[in-house]
């Protein structure tokens, strides 16, 4: 009954709300302009074409025409006048879900295809199909490769190894490599202890940080003077105490993420003194992973949390203070690096004075003549700590470089449905939606033969810039920057993906006024993780008509892609895994937000075509006819038809822009080196 009463009073809200939207239209059109006529006329019959787009699993049942023949009626019922054909195991089972029937692409889902073209058209519904090529268990490029070897990519690789001249040293080719590339030969560019400083590590008392609940940490260090200026930067998951010379600095504890995934700043200038100086820190961990990060910077010495600093996990009388003996102690776990293990980018770390920002520096590089055909190489090093830098290639994954491997891919169902169903693309196919493609490759044999004709030198002689700071060339006056070589490498890599794979999936989806949609991985286009994974986020994503992610991710980036490269929509997947539970009123209320941040097609997820007897689900909840409350599910889809089209029409007033880093991000990602200024980068991003 309570429900009942929550539906009634939803609708009376819904309804109210239209009421005020159109009198707010009607009263207002005269005065403006009757040139809006059209924009009122627009909004007072909600477009099929911008209804709900649900997810149609096509999976957990045996699926029969005369099945999608009901599903469809149904859908129309509830306004719903697109549906996207996605099944989850589609080759197998997969997910715990017995195997799709029939299995995509035989002769029986094909046929099967067909008939819900056909009754789609005769119902004004438009159908959208998965490609597959992301989130999947189809195996496209898997079966592509099995045909055509050839369209196997290869990955760069490289061995470094660290040698004192002078002398005769051997380097040799691992053996999963592939073919040897180029040899270099490196002097290192010494940086003194006191001058340099590693990226903070995430540290604890042990490496099962979930079943160590306190840690005492202490950092001894001395200092000639006391310096002008000192600050550390600290968190902890999930809370700490922190003492500098006996004397209590701060603290927090707070076991939402809110607390440990912002570092706080603390001036602890009036704590030291000359001499010898302590920093100790309580650790506590309430649940889950534990673990501490710290970074200690003044002007004249700097160093971050690590191993050397000693923990216990008993409390001893007088450990924070400076003569406290704590010889009994034992050194740190260090359990990730800053940025990674369960914690990911911390707000507010930032290693403030660095001198090695693009990774450890190298002067005087050599490339090395060798013979590719051999496995080992002898270099004679002269007197001095030097690198020998072997750089080899392996087998990688699909060659999104490659034109004719795209095209054998894309063959598989875009082209495919191309030569069955030609008359309607564009029609009652309406588009193709795609969700988490792979990471598209920084490196392939196509990537070498463009470089010089792109950039107008060869990368094999600059690959070191790639891993190392590159201070000077031996034998060069005149050599491109370790930044340019990274930019340049990152913009050749990101052009061939667009022309392979992009711009023809693009081009294909306009020849026939379709739209194309994604969720990538990526959901919130990070610049770290965006560049990291698709080496140019906004290049690579600006080729499908629709970007867009899910739930766990951010509109605006997308809405901005779509802003800048003339998009027509932005989508929203929603809202997966939130439950049956979830009433129409909840969905409308979830969904505000989103299109108030750039959404204007949702995608619901989902419908599924057999729960097999309640014993089936994907990431619930089902939106469709199952619910109690989908015989008002056409109000819902009529105002998400009329608040979509409405949002789609004119252009935005942009007032503030936000630049998106994505060269900045280069110079620091490199090739997956992950330096920390890529990360800290992002939470600049993040934090304006």
């Amino acid at each position: 009954m309570l429900n009942l009463i929550r539906r009634i009073k939803f609708m009376f809200k819904m309804k109210v709300v239209w009421f005020s939207i159109l009198l707010t239209f009607g009263f207002c059109l005269p005065a403006i302009s009757n040139d809006y006529a059209w924009l009122y006329q627009g909004f007072s019959e909600p477009k099929p074409e911008f209804s709900p787009v649900p997810i149609w699993w096509w999976s957990g049942g045996k699926v029969t025409k005369e099945g999608i023949t009901w599903q469809l009626q149904e859908l129309v019922k509830g306004g719903i006048y697109n549906a996207i054909i996605l099944n989850l195991a589609p080759s197998g089972p997969l997910y715990g879900s017995y195997a799709d029937d029939p299995l995509f692409l035989t002769e029986e889902w094909w046929d099967l295809f067909a008939h819900t073209l056909k009754v789609a058209k005769s119902l004004g519904v438009r159908i959208w199909f998965y490609d597959q090529l992301g989130f999947s268990g189809a195996g496209l490029q898997a079966r592509v490769v099995k045909d055509h070897p050839e369209f196997r990519g290869i990955s760069l690789k490289w061995v470094v190894q660290e040698v004192n001249g002078p002398g005769i040293f051997e380097v040799s080719v691992p053996p999963d490599a592939t073919s040897p590339l180029a040899l270099f030969m490196a002097k290192k560019v010494e940086v003194s202890t006191s001058e340099s400083q590693g990226s903070p590590k995430w540290i604890w008392g042990g490496t099962d940080t979930e079943n160590i609940p306190t840690v005492f940490f202490r950092k001894s260090f001395d200092l000639a003077q006391v310096p002008k200026k000192a600050e550390i930067t600290i968190t902890c998951d999930n809370g700490y105490e922190l003492y500098v010379n006996g004397k209590r600095v701060g603290g927090e504890i707070l076991y939402d993420p809110d607390g440990w995934e912002g570092a706080e700043i603390f001036d602890v200038l009036p704590f030291l003194i000359t001499g010898k100086n302590v920093i100790a820190v309580r650790g506590t961990n309430l649940g889950g992973p534990g673990g501490l990060v710290l970074n200690f910077v003044s002007d004249i010495l700097r160093f971050a949390s690590d191993g050397s600093f000693k923990v216990s996990m008993k409390e001893e009388s007088g450990w924070v203070e400076i003569g406290f003996d704590d010889s009994g102690w034992k050194n740190a776990k260090e359990i990730a690096e800053l940025g990674g293990g369960p914690w990911g980018s911390i707000r507010n770390l930032n290693i403030r004075i660095e001198k090695e920002p693009l990774g450890p520096k190298v002067e005087d590089v050599t490339r090395m003549p060798i013979d590719t055909s051999q496995r080992t190489y002898s270099v004679n090093v002269p007197e001095g700590r030097y690198e020998l830098q072997l750089f080899y290639t392996v087998p990688g994954g699909f060659d999104y470089h490659n034109p004719s491997a795209c095209h054998a891919l894309l063959n598989m169902l875009h082209y495919e449905i191309e030569r069955r169903f030609p008359d309607e693309l564009g029609k009652t196919i309406a588009g193709s939606f795609q969700d988490e493609f792979p990471p598209t490759p920084r490196f392939s044999k196509l990537f070498l033969e463009e470089f010089p004709k792109r950039k107008g030198y060869d990368i094999v002689d600059y690959l070191p810039a790639l891993i190392r700071d590159v201070v000077s060339w031996s034998g060069k006056n005149s050599a491109p920057s370790t930044v340019k070589v990274r930019c340049d490498s990152a913009d050749v890599a990101s052009s061939l993906a667009e022309e392979a794979f992009f711009i023809p999936l693009e081009q294909w989806h306009e020849k026939y006024g379709m739209l194309c949609g994604y969720d990538q991985t990526v959901r919130n286009a990070d610049p770290f993780r965006g560049e990291e994974y698709y080496v140019d986020y906004f290049k690579t994503m600006r080729h499908y008509s629709a970007p867009g992610n899910d739930m766990d991710g951010d509109c605006k980036p997308h809405q901005s892609i779509a802003d800048l490269y003339n998009k027509p929509r932005v989508w929203i997947e929603a809202f997966h895994s939130s439950g049956w539970g979830q009433t129409i009123e909840e969905i409308a209320t979830l969904l505000h937000p989103w299109v108030l941040n750039g959404a204007t097609l949702f995608d619901p997820h989902a419908i599924y075509y057999s729960i097999h007897g309640s014993y089936w689900e994907w990431a619930p909840p089902d939106t469709g006819w199952r619910q109690p409350y989908f015989v008002h599910y056409k109000v819902l889809s009529d105002y998400v038809a009329r608040m979509c089209w409405l949002l789609t029409q004119g252009k935005h007033k942009v007032e503030v822009g936000l630049l998106h880093p994505a060269t900045t991000t280069h110079a620091y990602i490199s090739y997956q080196i992950n330096l920390p200024g890529a990360k800290r980068v992002a939470d600049a991003y993040w934090n304006v």
